[in-house]
């Protein structure tokens, strides 16, 4: 598959902020993947006719994780600013 190519049907792909499962070093040194980075691949996804489904694993106690500053927040002024075009 050519991923720099917009695709006529609509597709979807999968990441993830950390690994696929809790990893408590990952938590502990706030390793997530960056927003920038996030936001970059999704809008070059939709961009393609995609769709991106974001896990965001939780902790081993079942808690939601606490994600470090901007954390889902930096989604806001993007959706803001590209919302109309991403919905």
């Amino acid at each position: 598959m050519n991923h720099e190519l917009i695709r006529p049907e609509p597709w979807q792909t999968c990441t993830c902020l950390g690994q696929w499962h809790y990893d408590r070093g990952i938590y502990e040194r706030k390793a997530y993947k960056p927003a920038k980075q996030v936001i970059q691949r999704l809008l070059d996804i939709i961009s393609k006719n995609g769709n991106l489904l974001l896990s965001v694993p939780q902790r081993g106690d079942g808690m939601r994780l606490t994600l470090p500053p901007p954390g889902p927040g930096a989604f806001v002024p993007v959706l803001r600013v590209e919302g109309s075009g991403i919905a």
